[in-house]
């Protein structure tokens, strides 16, 4: 495909990928909020590729719908407008790095939940510890 500098229609592999992440290059830097909602509304899915449109690639694969993805986390997904050659147009392609951070986010949310959870927890076993007590039981 013209549109990119590198086009593999198949399998790749490489012993390392590096993006680039420079905070130099970056600016109006937010942290994300709302990462669990986010990621609990993605639905992860199990496909075969189409044999018509994808060489050798019969196994099972995993990964997201982009246009699902896209109602969710717009700018994960890109459209590449015209028609390609295999006939399909305004194929959408998913940029699965950027929901990385969304993860980072959610599993930060819910270690913040476990221990808030635990100091409960912690804190009724105290009170029964004393209600017990106070029984003398």
């Amino acid at each position: 495909d013209a549109n990119y500098k590198l086009y593999v229609n198949g399998d790749m592999q490489a012993t390392s990928y590096n993006a680039l992440s420079d905070e130099r290059w970056k600016q109006k830097i937010y942290t994300l909020s709302g990462g669990l909602e986010t990621i609990n509304q993605l639905r992860g899915v199990t496909y075969y590729w189409k044999k018509e449109h994808i060489k050798d690639l019969s196994r099972n694969q995993y990964g997201f719908i982009a246009q699902e993805v896209e109602q969710i986390i717009p700018s994960a997904v890109r459209t590449l407008k015209g028609e390609s050659g295999a006939g399909i147009t305004d194929q959408k392609f998913l940029n699965y790095n950027s929901i990385i951070p969304w993860l980072v986010e959610a599993v930060k949310e819910l270690t913040k939940e476990n221990t808030e959870l635990k100091q409960k927890v912690s804190s009724l076993e105290e009170s029964i510890i004393q209600i017990k007590t106070h029984l003398n039981l």
